[in-house]
């Protein structure tokens, strides 16, 4: 019995010795101390925030040259004469042209839908 008890006294002892929080106090300058810059925004060095996090991925970024939101492409219409074609692949001179399966059909003439 006193076994027991000596081992609940050592175990209340011991959770009472590291249980009990410290001092919770922050390491470093007063620099890191300052919120994150948001990730919107470029880092500009007279803002009042640290170029971490989502910043400084952006920053980055832009020093290899991707800027987000992305730039969009060059829209530009295409020239009319491309749509003009010098050739004529085929030309139907009555109102229903009839379409071959393939060139053996064509070959026999066994019409499998008429255009």
């Amino acid at each position: 019995m006193i076994k027991i008890y000596r081992y609940w006294t050592l175990l209340v002892a011991a959770l009472i010795f590291f249980g009990i929080p410290g001092n919770a106090s922050a390491k470093g300058s007063e620099e890191d101390s300052r919120p994150l810059c948001l990730p919107g925004f470029f880092y500009d060095p007279t803002q009042d925030c640290n170029p971490f996090g989502p910043t400084a991925y952006l920053l980055e970024m832009a020093e290899i040259g991707f800027t987000f939101p992305e730039t969009p492409l060059p829209v530009k219409s295409p020239d009319p004469t491309l749509s003009e074609v010098e050739f004529k692949y085929a030309y139907v001179l009555s109102e229903r042209a009839p379409i071959y399966l393939n060139l053996s059909d064509a070959v026999e003439e066994n019409k499998s839908n008429i255009v």
